[in-house]
Order: C-alpha cells, then sequence, then structure tokens
C-alpha cells in the first residue's frame, strides 16, 4: 500500500509538473503571439505616416516612425528568438502541416525584423535628403546628385535587407497556409514588389543624374512647346523654341524664341523648293512648311 501510495504521489508530481510546463508554454506564445502582433501594427502604423508625409515630413513626426519602427524590431526580434528555439515548436516542424505552418510563421518574423530594419534606414534617409534641402544652397537641380550620394549608403543597406526577405519568402510554401498566415504572405509579396521598383527607379536615377545634370560636361537641350489643339506629326503646332545647359547641376543658360523667326523667308523663292502633296497642302499644311 505504501508503495501504491509513493507511485500516486509520483504521478500526481508528474502530472502537476506537465501542466506546468503547458501553462509554461501557453504564457511564451501567447507572448510571442502578442510580440508578432504588435511588431505588425507599429511596421504598418510607420509605414502610413511615412507615405502620409513624404519628404516634407516634420522631424517629430520622424522621429515618431523610427522610434515605431525600433520597438517593431524589438518585439518581431523577440517573437523570432522563440519561435526559432522553442523545443517543442522544433518537433512541431517535423510534422506534416504543421511543420509548414511553424516555417511560415518563423520565415515571416525574421522578414519583419528585417523589414524594420529597412524601415529604419529609410527614415535616416530621409533625415539626409532633408538636411541637404534646407542647409545647401542653390537649385533644386544642385541637389540632386549629392542627395543621391548622401543616401547612397541607406540604399545599399536596404538592398541588403531586401534580399534577407527574398530568402526568408522563398523558404515559404505557397499553398497550404493558415488563413492569417497565407494573408500575410500575400502581403508581404506586394511589399516586395513595390520596394523592388522604387529601389529600380534609384539606380536609374543615380546613373543618369550625374550625366543629365552636366557633372560629366555641361549638357544642352533643345525645348520645343507644342500647341495640341492644332495637331501636327510631333504632337502639336510648334510655337516656341528654347534652349537650356545645365552644368555641375546648374542651368547655366537658357535661350527661347518663337518658331517663326528661325526662318522669316518662308516660303522661299528659289527653284529649290518641293511642293508638298496636294491633300497635305490642301487639307493639312496650306501656307506652314511641311517642317512642321
Amino acid at each position: 500500500m505504501r508503495w501504491l501510495a509513493n507511485h500516486k504521489a509520483a504521478l500526481v508530481i508528474v502530472v502537476v509538473g506537465l501542466l506546468a510546463l503547458l501553462g509554461l508554454e501557453a504564457f511564451r506564445y501567447a507572448r510571442v503571439y502578442g510580440d508578432l502582433r504588435d511588431g505588425k501594427d507599429l511596421l504598418v502604423s510607420s509605414a502610413d505616416l511615412l507615405e502620409e508625409r513624404g519628404l516634407d515630413i516634420t522631424q517629430r513626426d520622424l522621429d515618431d516612425a523610427g522610434g515605431r519602427l525600433v520597438r517593431a524590431r524589438d518585439k518581431l526580434n523577440s517573437a523570432s528568438s522563440v519561435l526559432g528555439s522553442d523545443p517543442l515548436l522544433s518537433v512541431a516542424s517535423h510534422l506534416p502541416w504543421m511543420g509548414t505552418q511553424v516555417d511560415a510563421a518563423r520565415n515571416l518574423a525574421d522578414v519583419g525584423v528585417d523589414s524594420s530594419d529597412i524601415g529604419i534606414q529609410a527614415v535616416e534617409a530621409v533625415r539626409e535628403f532633408q538636411q541637404i534641402r534646407d542647409t545647401q544652397g542653390g537649385a533644386l537641380s544642385e541637389k540632386v546628385v549629392p542627395v543621391l550620394d548622401a543616401v547612397e549608403p541607406n540604399v545599399a543597406v536596404i538592398e541588403q535587407k531586401l534580399a534577407a526577405v527574398q530568402e526568408s519568402r522563398e523558404a515559404i510554401a505557397d499553398d497550404g497556409l493558415l488563413g492569417p498566415l497565407g494573408s500575410a504572405v500575400g502581403q508581404l509579396d506586394q511589399h516586395i514588389e513595390e520596394l523592388e521598383s522604387r529601389l529600380t527607379d534609384y539606380r536609374r536615377a543615380a546613373r543618369m543624374a550625374p550625366k543629365v545634370l552636366g557633372y560629366d560636361g555641361p549638357q544642352t537641350y533643345l525645348l520645343l512647346a507644342h500647341d495640341n489643339t492644332e495637331m501636327l506629326g510631333s504632337g502639336g503646332f510648334i510655337l516656341v523654341y528654347g534652349f537650356i545647359t545645365f552644368d555641375q547641376g546648374r542651368l547655366d543658360r537658357t535661350f527661347f524664341g518663337n518658331v517663326g523667326n528661325i526662318n522669316p523667308n518662308w516660303p522661299p523663292a528659289t527653284d529649290g523648293y518641293i511642293e508638298p502633296p496636294r491633300p497635305l497642302q490642301t487639307y493639312l499644311l496650306r501656307d506652314w512648311p511641311m517642317g512642321l
């Protein structure tokens, strides 16, 4: 009887221990869920703030967005650490279907951490832009290349973090995910595409701006002002022409003139004049030259 009593006592202790362990795990999972939810909310709210305010965002709002991103990274990093080290989840990751959900949750948490870093770098890039805009003299065209150069380190980090995000995304299954996980993956794909497009635009601008704005030597451009109420082959009747020259970002030369002054002696009195086809002359050109 004493042995049976001791056996029951040991069993009670084991059951109590298991219940305590399950309670502890449940608490950890609840905290992980809370960190993931709060981290996502902070990420979304900071992105919305930056998009809404744009480059004219105030320093106060910029600090607010940066603070939210730091808190988001801390919460998502905490959740990622638990998801990656929890023994029960490690076992579950080897189970059919359940493993797909666990792996997706882990990778999405990692994506959240990298996305927070991308946002932080974006905030710093805006600070660089505003600092040059507000302190450097000259026209806007003179500030384009300095801004692109100043934000290059931030963009390089963003590209590095985006590559990490894409790697995590590739590790997530496209099918068989629970509703919330599947929805999160769909939103992630959209954001990746948007960021890729913006980085492509930046790289194109960084490559072309120095040449276009005369940093490799003065660049002169012909400007033609069309009247689209008089449709011609080039898009409209050309009323004014002009030239502008950029040198080291500065608008160095401007000239505009009436297109009628280019050849005031039209039509020519020489025998070299070639008559346009009769329908063209009658219905379109009338007394205007074919060159227009």
